[in-house]
């Protein structure tokens, strides 16, 4: 049956409350007597002698620690072994009259923080056995409490880590000043190069650049040592050979001792496809440009021909043919409009979105001129 609790009136609700499981009545005044002496004044007890009446006593009464002999009426001490208070589980001592070796390390197996095996000495050392008891209980929650945190943490850092839409690679600098191997890479780093989690951490930045960027890479290494960081575009090298542009930004500090690199590398490709396409579309205005020059002239020149022999003829054909001549004028003259606005779209464009193309418009002098050296359309 449970028996009243032992300990001082005086601030119960603040001392450490025990619970003791013993159906041995001379073992159980023994652990009473201990426990009310001086020395455990920071302690209160409550006694039970079967696995029910602890179980009872535990939906009413939060305690600390539990003193389980390993042996009861109805189960074993280890039957206590899931007991939780607050959500935090507590720490059992498991005490038997017949230990042995195999005994201790089921005990122990099954969660029991420590085994002891009865005695006279053990009885009266139980105050310090408990004490120790706690602080190790409380020293390893707390440990794991912390270690909770860590991964906690570190799972949501990993998470942003993986979801960001960039490819981001962290290098150490070597002592000969060449980078090191990946220290960490996140799945889109993976994803873009083709490679394994492992494939690509066996790896260093010069693996994953083309030769001919390697000499400017180094350079642009030592340019974020003295400034910290540096923006640029470059290519990496894919699982398959194949290159993606990128869009580096790279930040040079110190990380546990050592010096370190994080690049943040965004795959260009579309960017990149997208200005090719806005090359081709400028290139066919300028084209086009040229190509109305050219029928202008192509048309005017006969048609002031044929204005000049209409002007000969006195009768009605003549001013037929000048009627028609003015009409194909009017519309060389719409055609001149169209000229003059796509060439302003083109300065538009080139202006004020940095839109370039390998031909450029001069209407001083030749309509279609080209930028590169002599090469020709």
């Amino acid at each position: 049956m449970i028996t009243a609790s032992t300990g001082s009136d005086i601030d119960r609700d603040t001392l450490i409350h025990i619970l003791v499981v013993e159906d041995d009545a001379a073992h159980a005044e023994q652990i009473r007597r201990v426990f009310g002496s001086p020395s455990a004044s920071r302690f209160r007890l409550s006694l039970a002698t079967t696995v029910g009446e602890a179980r009872s006593l535990l939906r009413t009464h939060p305690v600390r620690l539990i003193i389980a002999d390993w042996l009861l009426p109805d189960g074993k001490g280890t039957d206590l072994l899931d007991q939780h208070m607050a959500g935090e589980k507590v720490p059992v001592i498991i005490i038997t009259s017949h230990g042995n070796e195999e005994l201790a390390v089921d005990a122990i197996k099954a969660g029991a923080l420590d085994y002891i095996v009865k005695s006279r000495a053990t009885f009266e050392d139980l105050v310090h056995i408990a004490e120790r008891a706690l602080r190790e209980w409380d020293l390893s929650a707390r440990h794991e409490k912390a270690v909770r945190a860590l991964r906690e943490s570190e799972k949501k850092f990993r998470e942003l880590f993986d979801n960001t839409g960039d490819a981001i690679f962290l290098y150490g600098i070597r002592p000969d000043e060449k980078p090191g191997q990946f220290i960490e890479v996140n799945t889109p780093a993976c994803r873009m190069l083709q490679y394994s989690y492992d494939e690509l951490r066996a790896k260093t930045i010069s693996d994953i650049t083309p030769g001919e960027f390697l000499d400017r890479d180094n350079a642009i290494i030592d340019k974020i040592r003295k400034s910290g960081q540096d923006k640029f575009e470059g290519y990496m090298v894919r699982k398959d050979s194949t290159l993606v542009p990128v869009e580096i930004s790279a930040h040079f500090f110190e990380l546990d001792g050592r010096n370190v690199v994080l690049s943040v590398a965004r795959d260009i490709r579309d960017r990149k496809e997208m200005a090719s396409r806005q090359k081709e579309a400028l290139i066919q205005i300028e084209r086009n440009i040229h190509q109305l020059a050219l029928l202008n002239d192509q048309i005017r020149n006969p048609l002031s021909v044929i204005v000049a022999v209409a002007d000969t003829v006195e009768d009605a054909a003549g001013d037929k043919i000048m009627f028609h001549a003015l009409e194909i004028n009017r519309i060389i003259s719409l055609l001149d409009k169209g000229w003059m606005e796509s060439a302003k779209i083109h300065d538009f464009l080139t202006k004020h979105y940095n839109f370039t193309a390998d031909y450029t418009i001069n209407r001083y002098n030749d309509p279609y001129v080209l930028k590169r050296g002599d090469q020709s359309p």
